[in-house]
């Protein structure tokens, strides 16, 4: 567009709109525009029919200010911020080579990754479609956790198409927390051990599934608190290393706290697997007892991320 053009209050100067006010655009309208362009627009070279037109991007910046602005106002800053446009002839209105990075759209500018990037691309799947248009689809994280929670309660079809959709992109089985039968654990009704009972190995070829966990007194949780869930064939030697070796500052502050009340954690060993699947077993029933163990934090006002639940450290 030609230097000389004259910016009007209602836009681009036209003769053939003799009528229109000859006043020029408020200075406190076009600081405002300014203001505004300079937090949510970059200039861009897009094709004609991709521009911002003007008398539309007005109406947006005055909903997100809440304070009136002419089109001349909203085209004098566009201009003075350096931004390029073109006008139809005989119009008001111009076209700004312009992109918008409002708030509301954040989600469509982050970079699908791994599982999310390739799920994008299968589009004869319901769940792929969704998830594209979905604000709040977890795109740029990559373990199964994440979406599991994510999807976790929006129906069995969704979850049961995840599972179909993990293992084709990742060739892996997919855990199923909701196989895990975290009641039998609170309720007792499984093998449990304390420190320095005798258990007997398991079988070849098989492993048995077990969960750390303390009594609790209090009336508000749970009789029993789940605190680590893993995989081995020697219950009776684990929970051994597990008390006088941790692990982890995170354990090792938990078994000590025990300890210095003379107390000390017990096994629960509620499930027994075949070695092949213990891993993709294990990984279930770490997310099941997760959730069954994720507390609303009142401080916080939310429910702490499901990793924080227990004191393992894996999750896919």
């Amino acid at each position: 567009m030609k230097s000389e053009v004259i910016i009007r209050d209602y836009g681009l100067e036209n003769a053939k709109y003799k009528y229109h006010s000859k006043n020029l655009p408020q200075e406190a309208e076009v600081e405002i525009c300014k203001s505004w362009l300079q937090k949510f627009a970059v200039k861009k070279n897009v094709k004609k029919d991709e521009c911002i037109f003007s008398y539309g991007l007005k109406h947006v910046i005055e909903n997100s200010t809440n304070q009136y602005v002419s089109n001349g106002a909203c085209i004098l800053a566009a201009k003075e911020l350096g931004y390029k446009f073109w006008a139809e002839e005989n119009s008001v209105n111009a076209y700004f080579h312009m992109q918008l990075r409002l708030p509301e759209d954040e989600w469509k500018r982050i970079r699908p990754r791994a599982f999310s990037e390739w799920l994008f691309g299968k589009t004869q799947f319901a769940l792929a479609t969704d998830a594209q248009k979905d604000p709040n689809w977890p795109r740029d994280k990559v373990r199964f956790i994440d979406f599991w929670q994510y999807l976790n309660g929006k129906g069995d079809w969704v979850l049961e198409e995840f599972y179909t959709l993990w293992e084709m992109w990742s060739g892996n089985p997919a855990p199923r927390p909701e196989l895990i039968n975290t009641e039998i654990i609170y309720n007792q009704e499984c093998d449990v051990i304390s420190y320095g009972d005798e258990y007997p190995k398991a079988e070849p070829g098989k492993i048995y599934l077990y969960a750390l966990f303390e009594e609790n007194e209090s009336e508000s949780f749970n009789r029993v608190r789940v605190r680590y869930v893993g995989q081995t064939n020697d219950p009776s030697r684990r929970l051994i290393d597990h008390t006088l070796r941790p692990g982890t500052i995170d354990r090792v502050k938990w078994v000590g706290s025990l300890l210095l009340n003379g107390k000390a954690p017990k096994m629960a060993i509620f499930s027994t697997v075949s070695s092949s699947e213990a891993n993709n077993w294990e990984m279930a029933a770490i997310i099941a007892f997760s959730e069954s163990e994720n507390y609303w934090d009142d401080e916080a006002n939310h429910f702490p991320p499901l990793e924080k639940a227990l004191l393992n450290r894996r999750y896919i």
